[in-house]
């Protein structure tokens, strides 16, 4: 094989990542959609019942957990955290 064979192989086999990625994004959207969606729904329920709607401690129980996860799949657990603590915020802003 020659290198301009060789890079047309290389490149190909990027453009297939590419697309795969492309399809992890299009599915973490569609994550974040439905978390989103299930975070307005549990602050409809906090303020029928007079709830308040921030729960701190529950919200640093699930960032914990992510980064425990995180660590146990090898995935950086700082910035697993870091991502956690913006879908919170994101929730925050949607309710």
């Amino acid at each position: 094989m020659n290198s301009s064979s060789e890079a047309a192989v290389r490149l190909r086999g990027l453009d297939e990542i590419r697309r795969d990625i492309d399809q992890v994004d299009a599915e973490l959207l569609e994550l974040i959609r439905n978390r989103t969606r299930l975070a307005r729904l549990a602050a409809d329920t906090k303020r029928a019942s007079g709830r308040a709607l921030c729960d701190n401690r529950r919200e640093a129980e699930v960032v914990r957990r992510a980064a425990d996860r995180a660590r146990e799949l090898g995935v950086d657990a700082e910035r697993v955290r870091d991502l956690f603590w913006r879908l919170i915020d994101l929730s925050h802003a949607t309710v």
